[in-house]
């Protein structure tokens, strides 16, 4: 729990094993759990399988992901797995992920196929519920591999191999050398979530977001949607209409993951299936607007505030100035506070206000807290420093002829 792990290596002179970080090969008397919640792995990588993490479990042993970012992991030279290789022995070891981000991983193969940027499952029951994958890559870095040359990549986010069941997630703008830029596999069962903007590098514009049809289980956004002159759909959900879900830019928007959000328009807003939704988006933000939206992250999900702009000011050079707000369930209703009074406030968009901040406020040394407001609503506070004065050094300009 509430741990990081970031840049440790593991390199393997034999054909098997992995995890940059984490190594396990069997769980507790075979029926124990591994569990990670709240948790960074960040640029961790191995020669073998999984960059960070390499888990088997045997008998009923399974392992549990919550909560927590897989970022910049990456597996080469056998290139399976650029952040988790998952496997069970039996085929009873399941693995959970929930609320999680899977971003910028990277599988890269030498002398077979590069498989699988974020994930790699085999033989386990796997569940995928509230969790993103974004700009995850199955590309070899060979160039030697001709444009047809399937070695050159696939599964840009994940490689199924096993029975996969994907919940209100989000699958954007990953890639991979060949085809499958998000998904790759077959056994795959998608609802309420979202696969958009995934590309793959095959000469035939084919499979750019997956390799196979995936079962539908309803309220899904697909985009976007080719048919090539070889006659055939290849995209992921067969007979299924391509609409552009309008996401915004990945980031924090409140919670302790990353997300990608669903801009004002999106038809992914109260989209999704009330009865399989969960109760929370992977913020930990609640459902509760009476609709559930499609994707890992609730447009209507409530007030957060995430950081503001600039954090510090110095008495001595007090004046007027413009405090940026960035978070998230913006309206043109909400008002910034300062130190519990309201400030004149912009609404810019719903994950960004200005408020003008006055020379008084910021005239004597100490601290200010600074909140959203709406209808009676009130997000967590941030803290804005007044220091003293600024030390301010001035270097000479030197000349040559």
């Amino acid at each position: 729990r509430d741990s990081t792990f970031s840049n440790n290596e593991a390199r393997h002179n034999f054909e098997v094993g992995g995890g940059g970080v984490l190594y396990m090969d069997g769980t507790k008397r075979h029926s124990g759990e591994v569990r990670i919640e709240d948790s960074q792995f960040m640029g961790n990588s191995s020669n073998r399988l999984g960059g960070a993490f390499f888990s088997f479990p045997e008998g009923t042993g399974q392992t549990v992901i919550l909560r927590s970012t897989f970022d910049g992991n990456w597996s080469q030279e056998q290139g399976q797995g650029g952040a988790i290789y998952h496997q069970s022995a039996t085929g009873n070891g399941a693995l959970r992920v929930e609320a999680s981000t899977f971003s910028n991983n990277y599988a890269d193969a030498t002398g077979s196929a590069s498989q699988g940027g974020a994930l790699w499952v085999h033989t386990a029951p796997v569940t995928i519920i509230n969790s993103t994958f974004y700009r995850n890559d199955a590309t070899s870095s060979d160039g030697s591999l001709a444009p047809d040359n399937w070695w050159r990549g696939f599964g840009g986010a994940l490689v199924n191999h096993a029975t996969l069941e994907i919940t209100n997630s989000t699958f954007a703008e990953n890639s991979a050398g060949f085809v499958g830029g998000a998904l790759a596999g077959d056994g795959i069962t998608l609802r309420n979530s979202i696969v958009a903007n995934n590309t793959a590098g095959n000469p035939w514009d084919i499979q750019q977001n997956c390799t196979d049809g995936l079962i539908n289980g309803g309220s899904n956004v697909q985009f976007p949607q080719k048919t090539t002159n070889l006659g055939n759909d290849y995209e992921c959900l067969t007979g299924q209409t391509a609409v552009n879900p309008l996401l915004g830019s990945f980031g924090n928007y409140g919670g302790p993951t990353s997300v990608l959000p669903l801009l004002e328009g999106s038809p992914a807003i109260d989209g999704g299936a009330s009865g399989v939704c969960p109760t929370a988006d992977q913020r930990g933000f609640p459902r509760s607007d009476g609709a559930c939206d499609i994707g890992a992250g609730e447009a209507d999900g409530g007030l957060a505030l995430t950081s503001i702009t600039p954090t510090w000011a110095a008495a001595d050079e007090a004046a007027d100035f413009t405090l940026t707000i960035s978070g998230a369930g913006f309206t043109e209703n909400s008002v910034v506070r300062w130190n519990g009074a309201d400030r004149p406030t912009s609404f810019v968009s719903s994950f960004q206000l200005t408020a003008q901040i006055s020379g008084a406020d910021v005239g004597s040394t100490g601290t200010a807290v600074v909140s959203v407001v709406e209808d009676g609503e009130e997000t967590t506070t941030l803290t804005f420093t007044i220091v003293e004065s600024l030390n301010k050094l001035f270097l000479p300009l030197l000349f040559r002829n």
